[in-house]
């Protein structure tokens, strides 16, 4: 019955429909649920079509679905606890964390954490569940893989006027300015963003998810059509993300980029070591003579972003650690650490 990848990807037969709502479960996360955990108030419920369409959803409408698919599939699935290693990871990780919650210098932004890092849990032991019966990955890549795709998608229509024409007619329209804050903040700018919140945010989003989807193509064309058809698509997957990747203008996302891409070749190609070696460091030296170009600007104004702003995050997460060595000052609350740093001089 699988119309996306080949038998030999399916453990089992039927239950097709459970795995594909996991997988549409996720690729919705990344279309409508990018708002992080201690920003939740910069969404609000749409009010129209238009903002239902165009605008992230509040969390709580995400973490509600997600409770109720979970549980169903669970259910469906007949899922129950088992001794493994893993359920001790997930629950010493959570439990730590509740541990650290009563320490928190801020009780609201800890309680909003706390919740996505239950959803979070309850979702990955519903995956852990489903994989221990067996799990059809081709309908829970095609439920991902869609999202990816859209989001993909969502980021060339902005590149290629899709923002620009959001913004006139926006501006355009009466009581505009009481849209939502977080909506108007990222029309304002060029980098794109897509569905996810900011662009460093798809970058990070592209980064894991793209090299997944190239697999997920690539099976998808075999089946269909053979290898030909199956790298084809696998190879305009990687273009695209690349290209919205680049328009992000995220410099750490490249980065990471330049490493898989450098890693794939060392795996995947049926070539010798010395071609492998040379390939890699070719690619390597060309993305360094595009960064440099593409950033020059910034590096001549002394990589304010690096200098001023990570070497701050990084010290300002010392000195919280400095001053609370054990369980920290709470989940979610760097960035009250950050800004009281920041305040101080730090």
């Amino acid at each position: 019955m699988s119309i996306f990848l080949p038998e030999s990807w399916n453990a089992r037969k039927g239950s097709d429909y459970s795995d594909l709502c996991l997988g549409l479960l996720l690729g919705l996360g990344s279309l409508k649920f990018g708002t992080p955990a201690n920003l939740a108030e910069m969404t609000s419920a749409p009010g129209n079509i238009y903002e239902f369409l165009l605008v992230s959803w509040p969390l709580n409408w995400g973490y509600v679905l997600a409770v109720l698919v979970c549980a169903g599939l669970i259910v469906a699935g007949r899922g129950r606890v088992c001794a493994n290693y893993l359920i001790y990871c997930g629950v010493g990780w959570i439990l730590w964390n509740v541990i650290a919650s009563f320490g928190t210098m801020d009780a609201v932004l800890t309680g909003q954490v706390m919740v996505h890092f239950w959803v979070v849990l309850l979702i990955w032991y519903t995956g852990w569940v489903m994989a221990r019966r067996g799990v059809r990955y081709s309908w829970l890549f095609a439920g991902i893989g869609l999202g990816v795709i859209w989001v993909i998608w969502n980021g060339c229509q902005q590149k290629f006027g899709g923002l620009e024409e959001t913004r006139k007619f926006i501006y355009s329209q009466e009581g505009w300015q009481n849209l939502p804050a977080e909506f108007l903040y990222r029309i304002e700018r060029d980098r794109i963003f897509a569905t996810l919140t900011y662009p460093n945010a798809l970058a990070a989003f592209l980064v894991l998810s793209v090299p997944c989807l190239m697999v997920w193509l690539y099976r998808v064309g075999e089946s269909m059509h053979g290898k030909r058809l199956g790298w084809v698509l696998s190879i305009l997957a990687g273009i695209s993300g690349l290209m919205c990747l680049f328009w992000t203008g995220s410099k750490t996302g490249y980065l990471v980029a330049a490493v898989q891409i450098a890693l794939g070749t060392i795996l995947w190609l049926p070539v010798s070591r010395k071609w492998k070696a040379g390939l890699v460091i070719g690619m390597l030296l060309l993305g360094g003579i595009l960064f440099g170009w593409k950033y020059n600007d910034y590096f001549r104004d002394g990589a304010r972003s690096l200098t001023v702003g990570r070497f701050g995050y990084w010290r300002a997460a010392v000195e919280n650690v400095q001053s609370h060595p054990w369980t920290g000052s709470g989940p979610g609350t760097f960035m009250r650490v950050f800004s009281k740093n920041k305040a101080a001089g730090g």
